[in-house]
């Protein structure tokens, strides 16, 4: 676009200083083919009809075009789904289909353009990457599968967020999973300490054979299978008694005898539906490496008991409210009691390896372990979740913690430099406990939003997100995946294709449609 524009500005400069001019003159005075001229002529006659033809001939509104232009498809079309149609018709709304073509073919060679610059930058961007693995530090990753028209494979590097495989394959088969990870266990070795799944066989045979790690269990499929059993029998319960009470009662005195015992029942269910959610809120707070209320460190056999513990209950409550549990989810989360409690002497093992290296002294290692762990633990949990209670209670944990730091008596002596270091490393000693793949799953649900947006998600479509996902999604502290993982900046990833993105095409006048050939009846006489 920068061609077209500084050629037809040569063509208006030559007219404004000697007037009126035959396009050969113009050619011969430009070096602009003959060919040309004529075309940009009509061009600049037919943007001088517009009042903001003037901003777009300037550098300043041209670059500013081509960033709306570009912005557009890149967050609207690449990350979100929308289709060229669409867009196209919210170009010609804003009125720019008389500056740049806005037709749905040039939008969509935009936008195949715009997906080159991104699969190119994430090729730079590895190799650059790939050198600073050797020194960083160990994983913990998570696995799982989505299916749309084809399976599609995920790994996660859970405390990062970084997609580490996100490919489609033709199964989800252990075979297959060992092809696609292959290049993760070259580039990462033995440093992935553990992988958390599903129970799926494919899923614990790789964690277990391939990638040298323990396999643990992933609580939000555990707790998710309790919902779908008692949870969902509750709910199907209320729904039904709601029904009963919005109807209209008959007449008579057996309606006044028998609505009181409709409502007393369903208010015992609503009772039990909140003890349920504490039975919940239970399992959640007792699978942590600190006590919630005595904020000490626990141990793997320390946090089974207390989850049996509400085994137990839950049992206790199964039969005071005759619930059905039809995919058996508490006897299954007792099964897997003994694999998700692992990860708890994993990560302390992790911490202990960790401060080993510094040969710390014993009060400053009393003080990481009682004081700033906890702390920034704790500080961690209250941001990840948004269920109020659970915030509540971590935010509580978190202010204690920091009134027992606050009096512990190294904190007074230690130097502002030594305290911001440990407090860093603290900071990214925690994100390293992780029990779920939620962030997996929501991944893979928003790889189904997009799937069904566009009617299909290509190869070259999921590759594309994933160079966004983690080259470009920032967190609240604006900080990408990638950021997180290699501990070192990377160029912003729309600004470098943004400055690789070349010529906007012309703009076309829009085909008309043809109108229908009506031939007239020649009156026949009778």
């Amino acid at each position: 676009m920068f061609n077209i524009r500084q050629r037809r500005q040569q063509i208006a400069a030559r007219l404004a200083e000697q007037g009126a001019q035959t396009i050969r003159a113009i050619a011969t005075a430009t070096g602009i083919p003959k060919s040309s001229v004529h075309r940009h002529q009509q061009g600049l006659k037919q943007g001088h009809q517009y009042p903001e033809a003037a901003l777009w001939q300037t550098d300043v509104g041209e670059e500013w075009l081509k960033r709306l232009v570009v912005a557009t498809i890149y967050v609207f079309g690449l990350t979100r789904g929308v289709g060229a149609e669409s867009l196209s018709e919210c170009f010609y709304k804003l009125g720019l289909e008389h500056f740049i073509g806005v037709s749905v073919s040039s939008l969509r060679h935009l936008q195949t353009v715009l997906e080159e610059k991104v699969l190119g930058y994430q090729q730079v961007q590895q190799e650059r990457l790939s050198q600073a693995c050797q020194s960083l530090p160990a994983l913990c990753v998570g696995v799982d599968e989505t299916w749309f028209e084809s399976t599609i494979l995920v790994m996660m590097a859970l405390s990062s967020g970084y997609l580490l495989v996100e490919e489609t394959a033709a199964n989800h088969r252990y075979e297959t999973w060992q092809q696609v990870v292959e290049p993760v266990v070259k580039q990462w070795g033995s440093r992935i300490q553990y992988c958390v799944s599903d129970r799926a066989k494919a899923l614990i045979k790789l964690a277990l054979n391939d990638l040298g790690c323990a396999s643990i269990a992933d609580l939000f499929h555990a707790m998710r299978k309790l919902s779908q059993g008692l949870g969902f029998d509750l709910e199907r319960r209320l729904t039904h008694l709601r029904r009963r009470l919005q109807e209209q009662p008959p007449q008579g005195a057996q309606a006044v005898e028998r609505d009181p015992v409709l409502q007393a029942e369903y208010a015992a269910l609503q009772t039990a539906q909140s003890q349920f959610s504490e039975h919940l809120a239970a399992i959640s707070l007792g699978l942590h490496p600190f006590d919630i209320r005595t904020l000490g460190a626990v141990t793997t056999e320390q946090v089974a008991v207390k989850l049996s513990q509400q085994v137990d209950a839950l049992k206790q409550f199964q039969q005071q409210y005759q619930l059905k549990d039809a995919p058996g989810g508490v006897d299954k989360f007792k099964r897997q009691i003994e694999v998700l409690t692992p990860i708890v002497d994993l990560w302390w093992q992790w911490v202990e390896h960790s401060l080993a290296a510094h040969e710390l002294a014993q009060p400053l290692l009393s003080w990481l372990t009682v004081g700033l762990l906890p702390l920034c633990y704790w500080q961690y949990q209250s941001q990840r979740t948004d269920k109020p209670t659970l915030k509540a209670q971590y935010r509580d944990a978190y202010q204690r913690a920091h009134n027992v730091l606050k009096a512990h008596p190294l904190t007074r002596t230690l130097e502002a430099e030594v305290y911001r270091y440990w407090y860093s490393w603290a900071s990214e000693m925690v994100t390293k406990f992780q029990r779920t793949t939620a962030a997996v799953e929501g991944r893979n649900g928003y790889l189904g939003q997009i799937h069904h947006s566009r009617r299909r998600l290509s190869d070259r479509q999921l590759q594309v997100m994933s160079v966004i996902h983690n080259f470009d999604l920032k967190r609240l502290d604006g900080s990408t995946a990638a950021q997180r993982l290699f501990k070192q900046p990377h160029p912003d990833l729309f600004q470098t294709v943004l400055a690789q993105m070349h010529d906007l095409p012309l703009p076309r006048q829009r085909a008309k449609a043809a109108k229908a050939q009506i031939l007239d009846a020649a009156n026949v006489p009778a």
